[in-house]
């Protein structure tokens, strides 16, 4: 590893190839004990390895209190949180981290196009049968296209109906 240490450039020397730190697209946020920047695609690859992280998040925005909660485990496995008992978030906390992710995710392809999407995502779905009732445009999806299919950014249950006269 010599070889390596004596090509370096002293870091006064060394020229910088990324964007000035201004413009950089790292997402930043706090995890209970200090704040820690990760690359935003390698949250995005991870979320999407989740298996049927679309459907659970959308029982988890009716407010359905098991998929609640594995949105929160499931969002402590991205980002590598730990419970407040071990100097972590709250599960409030949790969720509102991941709400700001996937605005700042919904930023992104705003400023650089469509994200990577899976496989599933994109593959084509099958022929329809003749007595499918759904319309073609309800399905229509074509691997050169980006679908709209993302997490949903309503993860956050609503409070119960207040039950007071």
């Amino acid at each position: 590893m010599t070889w390596l240490t004596k090509s370096r450039k002293p870091e006064s020397q060394a020229t910088m190839t990324a964007e000035p730190e201004q413009t950089r697209d790292i997402f930043e946020f706090w995890d209970g004990t200090e704040t820690r920047r990760v690359d935003p695609l390698q949250i995005w690859y991870r979320l999407w390895q989740l298996e049927d992280i679309e459907a659970t998040m959308q029982r988890a925005a009716n407010n359905e209190m098991e998929a609640v909660q594995e949105v929160i485990v499931a969002t402590r496995g991205l980002f590598d949180l730990k419970p407040l008992e071990s100097n972590g978030l709250t599960e409030i906390e949790v969720q509102t981290l991941l709400m700001k992710y996937l605005d700042y995710a919904s930023e992104l392809k705003k400023k650089h196009g469509p994200l990577p999407m899976p496989w599933r995502m994109l593959a084509p779905l099958p022929p329809q049968s003749p007595s499918d009732t759904t319309s073609d445009a309800d399905s229509s999806s074509s691997p050169s296209e980006s679908p709209s299919v993302e997490p949903s950014t309503a993860s956050t249950p609503s409070p119960p109906p207040s039950t007071t006269p």
